[in-house]
Order: structure tokens, then sequence, then C-alpha cells
């Protein structure tokens, strides 16, 4: 992390006990000065989603006005006395630090150091000519080539692509820095606003194409005749008898008819079975 590479040491505190804490006095205090300073009547939101004022969102607040209510309150939240910690012991804010700060030793950030917590950082992997792309721009550099498909956080000023941008190891090391090659955007915000409108337009595109798909399936459905024609069977021109004879050919209901009658005739004429002849 950022702390770690600063060279600072991180004390954690303890969870849900307020005294260890003491910025979640100062919350308190710049937000009944800042948040509920009259000046942003109107505008304030609340403490949580549930918990809104009665005038919640009956005006919007200047920007510019809005600044002037926080360095107000800052300033007021450090100039007030009568601090009861173990170093103000009565004193301000800004007393206590002034005496501080005028007897201590006092380090300043480098311009390595700075490049850390200004500049955004993005891990991308080097590709195979030594760019590597941030926001469609392609940046090169000399020490680029060594790390030709290993991943790098590139550090980058999100406002003004069109400088340097700063490569480090995973681990934290400075490779160096990478000049921009290829130029498609000069800031994060259009990039964005290109992507943004580059998805609105594939959307578009899906559902055109829906709708495309669609409109040719109404118009198949529209050839299909209402209308249904039944099919016709053909006639079977072949008999089979019903007692094994050959196949006999007929050539209308006549001959069928006449073929009936002269099997029902040598029928009649067969002897019959009676009970003496047993």
């Amino acid at each position: 992390g950022i702390f770690t590479q600063l060279g600072m040491q991180v004390h954690w505190t303890t969870p849900y006990h307020g005294q260890s804490k003491p910025i979640e006095r100062a919350f308190r205090d710049l937000c009944e000065g800042i948040a509920k300073h009259p000046g942003c009547a109107g505008a304030y939101t609340g403490n949580s989603p549930v918990n809104k004022p009665a005038n919640y969102g009956s005006r919007v607040m200047e920007w510019d006005d809005f600044l002037k209510v926080v360095d107000y309150g800052i300033a007021e939240h450090n100039s007030r006395t009568g601090r009861r910690t173990e170093t103000a012991r009565g004193r301000s804010f800004d007393e206590t630090f002034n005496e501080s700060y005028a007897n201590a030793p006092i380090s300043k950030a480098t311009g390595p150091q700075r490049r850390l917590w200004l500049l955004a950082a993005e891990g991308v992997k080097v590709r195979q000519t030594g760019h590597v792309a941030i926001m469609d721009n392609l940046y090169w550099g000399e020490l680029n080539g060594n790390y030709i498909g290993k991943k790098v956080i590139v550090r980058f000023d999100p406002e003004h692509l069109d400088k340097p941008v700063y490569l480090y190891e995973l681990s934290g090391k400075f490779i160096g820095p990478a000049e921009r090659t290829t130029a498609r955007f000069n800031d994060a915000e259009a990039a964005k606003e290109f992507a943004r409108a580059n998805r609105q337009r594939l959307k578009a595109s899906k559902e055109m194409l829906r709708a495309e798909t669609r409109m040719d399936a109404i118009e198949a459905e529209q050839t299909i005749p209402d209308v249904v024609v039944p099919l016709k069977k053909p006639e079977s021109k072949i008999i089979e008898p019903v007692f094994g004879q050959r196949p006999m050919a007929v050539g209308d209901e006549g001959g069928l008819d006449d073929a009936h009658r002269h099997i029902l005739s040598m029928l009649d004429r067969m002897p019959r079975r009676t009970e003496n002849d047993d």
C-alpha cells in the first residue's frame, strides 16, 4: 500500500471504541459547523438515507458557495479554544499545531513520493511491442521491454493523458517513465464518455437487430395461405382377396360387386354340417 511505500507506520484502533479515534469527534463538529450551516439549508442530505431534514431537496447549493462554507467551518474548528486534549491543554488546535511544527523536524515529500498519491493507478500488461495502454492511448519507455507479458502498475494523470505515465512493479519498485506514442483521448472523462456512447450504440444495434428479425418473421407469416387444401389420397388398384386367392384387378365398382356375389354363391352351395352328422 501507499502508507508502507512512504515509510509510514499504521496504528490500528479498537473497533467500536470512539475514544481511540479522535477524528470521530472532529467529524461530528464539522457536521454541525458545515453540513448544518444555515447556508446549506435545503441542501443538507441528512446523516443517513432514512434520516432526512424536513426541507431536504428544496434547493441546490452552488459549488463555490459550498467551498466558502467548508473553508469557514474548518478555520473555525481549528481556531476554537478550550480544547481538552493532552497536547492542547485548553488551547486551540491551531496553537497546538504551530508550537509542534516549529520545534519538530519536518520531512518533505519527494517528487516520486507525491506521484504515489497524486496520480491514478491501474494494473495493465506490457504488450509485445513494449507499450502499455491507458484509455486507448499507448505509452512506451526504454525499460518497458524488460517486462513484456508481465503485469505492471501504471500511474497517470486522468485529466492530462498527454503527459508521461510512470510504471511500477507490483511490489512497488519504480521502473521508469513512458511517453505517449499513440493518442486517442487527452483525458479520462472524454474516454469514459466515448465508452458510454459506444455502449449505447451497441445496445441500439442489438435492439434494431431484434426488431428486424421480428419484422422478417411477421412478413413470413403473411405468406402462409389462409385456406388449407385437403390432400387427395390415391385410389388403390389392387384388391387383396380375403381367402388367399391371387390379387384381382378391379376396373370399376361393378367388377367388385360381381366378385362378392360369386363368393357368396359358392358359400351357399357348400354342404352345411348338421347335428345328425355326428
